[in-house]
């Protein structure tokens, strides 16, 4: 599945691989994919005992949150959220709710 992320990325986009793996997993990409499109790949490990701080800290607005979320659509205006994607640049991150 991560094999995925560098064709779905847009051109100068970012691709964050974040979690835990296997020392011996492998995510194949095409390297001339990414200096082609200009795309940034990111890693971050994740703590399993940093996700209770983390939640504390957003509960209690230690963490500004403001301005993440670009556009919100409901279900039935899916086609619309991808129109958005695909041609506004202020859109970055969409929520889609049922």
């Amino acid at each position: 599945m991560g094999q995925n992320c560098v064709p779905l990325a847009r051109n100068g986009g970012t691709v964050l691989i974040y979690g835990v793996t296997h020392a011996e997993d492998i995510l194949p990409i095409h390297p001339f994919d990414v200096f082609r499109r200009e795309i940034t790949i990111l890693g971050s490990f994740a703590e399993a005992t940093s996700f209770g701080a983390t939640i504390a800290a957003l509960r209690t607005r230690r963490i500004r949150t403001e301005g993440l979320i670009t556009h919100r659509f409901t279900i039935d205006d899916y086609d619309k959220a991808l129109h958005a994607l695909a041609t506004d640049p202020t859109a970055h991150k969409v929520i889609i709710t049922p």
